[in-house]
């Protein structure tokens, strides 16, 4: 299961009352299936940063973590069972669709290098905007535990 941002994809906010940034941000897992669907449309920043802060917390305390997207009834969890094995549920309106084990590195690695292309692409597309600092800081804390997870193993 890796995370999806399309680059061309992603734009801010028309609005002068909102700062949100937008992509075609979904999971592809099964090499040609995908979640919620093909192109799916949501605030990526916000959504990168949710992701990033619930991988964390699943390295540091284990048992589970909930990754939501913002618009629709659309989430998945990532449990770790006592054997320190991953396992993705893929939910809808809080009722599970598919059950599967998946590469929890795998993932994070997909979760960050679809943060670092938001990252890009945003800094590109507007010069004078800064860029998040709670989405860096949230990718900062993610790499520090992959970086400390994979030279315990």
């Amino acid at each position: 299961m890796v995370v999806i941002l399309e680059e061309d994809s992603v734009r801010f906010s028309e609005s002068k009352l909102s700062k949100s940034v937008f992509a075609r941000l979904y999971l592809q897992y099964d090499c040609d299936r995908y979640f919620p669907e093909y192109g799916w449309d949501d605030f990526a920043e916000i959504v990168l940063e949710w992701w990033m802060n619930s991988a964390a917390s699943l390295i540091k305390y284990g048992g589970s973590s909930i990754f939501r997207f913002m618009d629709g009834g659309f989430s998945f969890e990532i449990v770790v069972d006592n054997n320190g094995n991953f396992h993705v549920e893929l939910r809808e309106n809080l009722e599970t669709t598919l059950i599967q084990d998946v590469d929890f590195m795998g993932f994070c690695q997909s979760l960050m290098a679809a943060s670092n292309l938001l990252i890009r692409r945003m800094q590109e597309i507007s010069k004078d905007r800064d860029i998040s600092s709670t989405l860096v800081l949230q990718q900062n804390v993610l790499r520090n535990l992959l970086k400390k997870l994979k030279s315990s193993s």
